[in-house]
């Protein structure tokens, strides 16, 4: 959900004033109903979408302050944008603010506070990103095969970003992918969201210990 901008709030009751105190009158002054039915029709549309527009911005605005104050919002339906999804992944707990639903084909974490943000992976060729995975900090481990999966974010139906977690050590960890480093070296750093989001999937407490092995980092905005 956008901001709704006052003029267009503004522009709705304009409108609708119009029709109510103008359009009506004149139409009754010259006896044509039909068009004095109309524009009094006119107005209340108009009125009505002014106060959906109302009712819209109250939401949004409710929301961010929601945000601003460090609560996760109640209700995120009101507003499932990228930016707001993102935000209550980042302030969700991962080990309870999730449940965890897994089968042979897929594996499945849902946000206890709106079961319509998911993860999905899935076990099969479709959701391999790359069978053999081969970066420096991904094979340095013991058993130094590496897999890419495909881990996907989801609101209802609506496929909202897709990411990769890399199985590594025989898959004792799903690692991210890092994407930020010192200039003319490879990247050593992953970010604070792709950091999250392979937390919510770190069913084996192993995450910290394999990024250190890893030699890896979450980057630190400055």
């Amino acid at each position: 959900m956008r901001h709704v901008p006052d003029w267009a709030i503004q522009v709705c009751w304009w409108i609708s004033g119009i029709f109510a105190t103008g359009a009506v009158w004149y139409f009754l002054s010259l006896k044509d109903v039909p068009w004095a039915i109309a524009s009094a029709i006119a107005a209340a549309f108009f009125a009505l979408v002014a106060i959906g527009l109302h009712r819209r911005k109250d939401a949004a605005t409710r929301l961010d302050s929601e945000m601003k104050n460090g609560g996760i919002p109640f209700a995120l339906s009101l507003a499932p944008t990228r930016e707001n999804i993102e935000r209550v992944i980042l302030e969700s707990r991962p080990h309870d603010d999730w449940n965890r639903h897994t089968d042979l084909a897929k594996t499945v974490y849902s946000y206890k506070g709106d079961v319509n943000l998911r993860f999905e992976m899935v076990a099969d060729d479709s959701g391999i990103q790359c069978a053999d995975f081969r970066e420096p900090w991904a094979n340095n481990f013991p058993d130094p095969s590496a897999t890419g999966y495909w881990c996907d974010l989801f609101y209802g139906s609506t496929h909202v970003a897709r990411y990769i977690l890399v199985a590594v050590d025989g898959a004792r960890a799903l690692l991210p992918i890092p994407k930020r480093g010192l200039s003319g070296k490879r990247p050593n750093e992953v970010t604070p969201f792709e950091h999250q989001v392979a937390r919510i999937h770190d069913t084996l407490g192993t995450l910290d210990e394999y990024m250190r092995g890893a030699g890896l980092s979450v980057h630190a905005p400055p």
